[in-house]
C-alpha cells in the first residue's frame, strides 16, 4: 500500500539494519610499521577479542552488508578541571581514518582481526596503527557510513557519504546530511551517524567502556519513524470499518510534517558535554499521516507543537489531541501513538500511550558483529 502525495508510508522492516556495532580500540602512540605490540599496549582493532565474562551484543544486520567503507575519528582528553568537571584539552588519535572490508582478510595483520582494515590501505599510507594510552582521562569515538553502496575497493580521497558534509571548531566536529524521507530510496540513501562514544575508563561508571577493550558504536540513520493505532473499547458493536476521514497531523494548520530537510549531528570534543546533540531544518513535509499501523520516516523535530487526530465515525467528526511534550521526535527512534474509540464513537488518546523504542532489529544473528 502506498499514499498518494509527498508522504509515502515505510514498511515496518524496510528499515531496519540502521544500527551496527563495532569494537575499537585506539590512542596516541604513531606506529609506521605493523609489529607487535609491548604487554602494556594494546592496538587498535576491529573485532578484538572480549573478555569471558563481557556480554557481546549482536545486530541483525552489520553494516558490511550495506557499505564497505566508513570512517571513524577519535580524540583523547588530556586536561580536567574537577570544579567545572569540564575536559579542558584534546589530541587527535584518529582524524576521519578510512576502514575498509574484504571478505576473508580477517587476521592476515595486526590491525585486522574481522575483515576491516585501515592500516596499508591504497591512497591512504598515512593511516598507521593506533594504541590505547591508559594515561589518558577521557576517549571519544565517533563515525560516520554511506546509507547505500557495497563497493569493495578502497575509495580515493576524505571518505565522507554522498550529501554529507563535515565541519569543525576548536572544541567540537559535526556533520551536516541533506536526507529525503519521503521515498524508500531516499531513506535508503540517508547515511549512518554513530552516538558518541566516551568513556574516561572508569570501571564503576563505565564498565562496559573500558580502555583497552574493542569499543562499540552505535550507527543510527538521522531518521524517525511514526506511526499511530487504533483500538476499541470492549463491548462496542463496531470496529476498524466504521472509522473513516483519518488525519493526523499538526495542530496548527500551518505546519506540515518534516519529510526532507538537512540533519545536523554535533560531537563536542572538550568541555562539559559528553553526548551528540541533533538538529534539522525543513525543506518538505506533508500535510497528515492517513494511514493507520503503518510506519513513516520523518525528519527528526524535538521543537514540533502539539498533534490532532480527526477520524468520522458514523458520520460524526471526532478529534483528539496530543499535547507538544509527546511529539519530540528524536533520531533512530520509533513512536507509537495509540488511540482509543469509545462508546458513541468518541476518541481519546489512551493513556497518552506513546512506545519509544531504539529504532534496531529485534533478535539476533548466529555470528558476533564487533565490525560495521
Amino acid at each position: 500500500m502506498r499514499l498518494i502525495g509527498p508522504m509515502r508510508p515505510i514498511g515496518p522492516m524496510s528499515l531496519i539494519g540502521l544500527i551496527g556495532l563495532i569494537g575499537l580500540t585506539g590512542c596516541s602512540k604513531d606506529s609506521a610499521e605493523v609489529d607487535v605490540p609491548q604487554t602494556q599496549e594494546r592496538a587498535i582493532t576491529f573485532s578484538g577479542a572480549l573478555q569471558d565474562d563481557e556480554e557481546v551484543t549482536r545486530a541483525a544486520t552489520p553494516l558490511s552488508d550495506l557499505t564497505h567503507t566508513f570512517s571513524v575519528w577519535a580524540y583523547k582528553n588530556d586536561a580536567y578541571d574537577a570544579n567545572t568537571d569540564s575536559y579542558d584539552s584534546y589530541q587527535t588519535v584518529m582524524p576521519g581514518y578510512v576502514v575498509n572490508w574484504a571478505a576473508n582478510s580477517a587476521n592476515t595483520t595486526t590491525s585486522n582481526t574481522n575483515n576491516w582494515e585501515y592500516v596499508g590501505l591504497t591512497n591512504y599510507p598515512q593511516q598507521t596503527i593506533k594504541y590505547w594510552d591508559f594515561d589518558a582521562l577521557a576517549y571519544r569515538f565517533f563515525g560516520v557510513a554511506a546509507g547505500t553502496g557495497s563497493g569493495a575497493t578502497v575509495p580515493t580521497g576524505a571518505y565522507m557519504p554522498t550529501g554529507t558534509t563535515a565541519t569543525t571548531g576548536a572544541t567540537w566536529y559535526q556533520f551536516t546530511a541533506t536526507v529525503d524521507a519521503s521515498t524508500q530510496a531516499g531513506v535508503d540513501a540517508a547515511p549512518y551517524f554513530s552516538q558518541l562514544w566516551f568513556s574516561t575508563g572508569n570501571p564503576t561508571t563505565y564498565a562496559d567502556k573500558q580502555f583497552g577493550r574493542p569499543v562499540q558504536l552505535t550507527f543510527l540513520k538521522p531518521l524517525a519513524r511514526v506511526r499511530f493505532l487504533f483500538t476499541f473499547m470492549e463491548g462496542l458493536t463496531f470496529g476498524r470499518e466504521s472509522v473513516s476521514n483519518i488525519s493526523f497531523r499538526p495542530l496548527d494548520n500551518t505546519q506540515t510534517i518534516a519529510t526532507a530537510g538537512t540533519v545536523t549531528v554535533h560531537y563536542p570534543l572538550k568541555g562539559t558535554d559528553i553526548t551528540e546533540s541533533w538538529s534539522a531544518t525543513a525543506s518538505s513535509g506533508s500535510t497528515a499521516f492517513t494511514l493507520d499501523n503503518t510506519w513513516y520516516a520523518v525528519i527528526p523535530s524535538i521543537t514540533q507543537g502539539a498533534y490532532k487526530m480527526s477520524i468520522t465515525v458514523f458520520g460524526d467528526d471526532k478529534t483528539a489531541t496530543v499535547p507538544a511534550e509527546y511529539m519530540q521526535w528524536k533520531p533512530g527512534n520509533e513512536y507509537t501513538y495509540s488511540f482509543k474509540i469509545t462508546d458513541g464513537g468518541n476518541v481519546i488518546l489512551d493513556v497518552i500511550q506513546v512506545g519509544i523504542n531504539q529504532w534496531v532489529q529485534k533478535g539476533s544473528t548466529d555470528r558476533y558483529v564487533y565490525n560495521w
